[in-house]
């Protein structure tokens, strides 16, 4: 019999109260050796807090956090960041704007310069960096900008890596790329690295598994393909990724809606609410009345086309996601069919 290897970091109900108000309320995760987590959730909901936690740059009012097997923070121990083997790039990459490359990678490294050299030149290629050590802060992009941030948070070898929206700086245009380079190079170097981030599709297209967090609490945990197609509840449907939620009364295995009766991806009775997402969605258009909804709106975006409905009986929008080629009209009546999971969510299922 073998011995799991020991997690990288290890939160067990950790809180953290300002004046009476709980910031982080019984945050309790796993971090794995390489695996790379985001914590997901809307501004304010205490994601930084929880990375400022685990970075000892804030102390817990109550929990414990360990670090590769060691307690890094509890009721009777803190230990400072210098001595938690974290690396820490914030979303304002805080270079020295006075300091080459070089040096601002070097700054913090122990040891003599022959040593200092052969690391920084190790990360330099690790980040495609090799042959720019000279140049100042302003002289690179935004991405390559970046790039040394992680070169000097890389450097001293840290146990894991600790990423505060990183890429909210960056043009749309280079963000999509620098974030898989970056990782990439979080892979390579085999770093356990946790990302914060509001924005979805960064957290579901980077991570190995995801945190959603409302409130101070982690409300699921979940690698990405089981949060989208199973989020856990109603609040977490609509946060990640776009979700249609209409009225239904659920028996269990099917469910009775606008749509008519549908199976249920997920066991669960009563008064629900019904997500279905709208690339789960198709239409036929129709000319005899038979249909059960109209075209209120078609938006093409080149890759794909979302067009807006109105349900026979229901007030609220629903969304479906087309390929570019389908030709919807504006005020066409339209038959749908649902090809894709449906899950029910009981109505008091609600962190709004």
């Amino acid at each position: 019999m073998t011995n799991s290897p020991t997690p990288t970091l290890v939160s067990e109900h950790v809180t953290k109260t300002f004046d009476k108000t709980a910031a982080v309320r019984d945050l309790t995760f796993t971090l794995d050796s390489g695996q790379f987590f985001a914590l997901l959730g809307p501004s304010g909901c205490g994601k930084t807090t929880s990375l400022r936690l685990m970075a000892g740059l804030e102390t817990p009012t109550s929990g414990n956090i360990q670090i590769g097997g060691q307690v890094v923070a509890s009721e009777n121990t803190w230990l400072p960041p210098n001595r938690r083997r974290v690396g820490l790039v914030f979303q304002d990459y805080a270079l020295f704007p006075h300091l080459d490359v070089w040096h601002n990678i070097a700054y913090g490294l122990d040891g003599t310069r022959p040593s200092k050299k052969q690391r920084v030149e190790e990360v330099l290629t690790l980040v495609g960096l090799s042959g720019m050590e000279k140049r100042m802060p302003h002289q690179l992009s935004g991405g390559q900008q970046q790039r040394v941030a992680l070169a000097r948070a890389l450097a001293p070898a840290p146990a894991i890596m600790l990423l505060d929206e990183p890429f909210s700086n960056l043009d749309a245009a280079l963000r999509a790329q620098v974030r898989e380079d970056v990782r990439q190079i979080l892979k390579t170097a085999g770093i356990s690295t946790v990302l914060v981030t509001h924005d979805q599709e960064e957290a579901l297209s980077l991570a190995d598994v995801v945190g959603v967090m409302f409130d101070g609490a982690l409300v699921q945990v979940a690698p990405p393909p089981v949060l989208y197609q199973l989020p856990a509840t109603a609040t977490v449907a609509r946060f990640v990724g776009d979700a249609n939620l209409i009225a239904g009364e659920a028996d269990g295995d099917t469910v009775q809606c606008a749509l008519g009766r549908l199976p249920l991806q997920n066991p669960v009775r009563g008064r629900v609410e019904v997500m279905i997402r709208p690339e789960s969605v198709s239409l036929i258009p129709v000319s005899d009345n038979s249909g059960n909804a109209q075209a209120e709106r078609v938006s093409y975006f080149g890759h794909d086309q979302i067009v807006e409905l109105r349900l026979r009986g229901e007030q609220s929008v629903f969304r479906a996601r087309l390929g570019p080629t389908i030709s919807i009209r504006q005020g066409q009546e339209v038959k749908i069919s649902i090809n894709g999971a449906v899950i029910g969510f009981e109505r008091a299922d609600t962190h709004d």
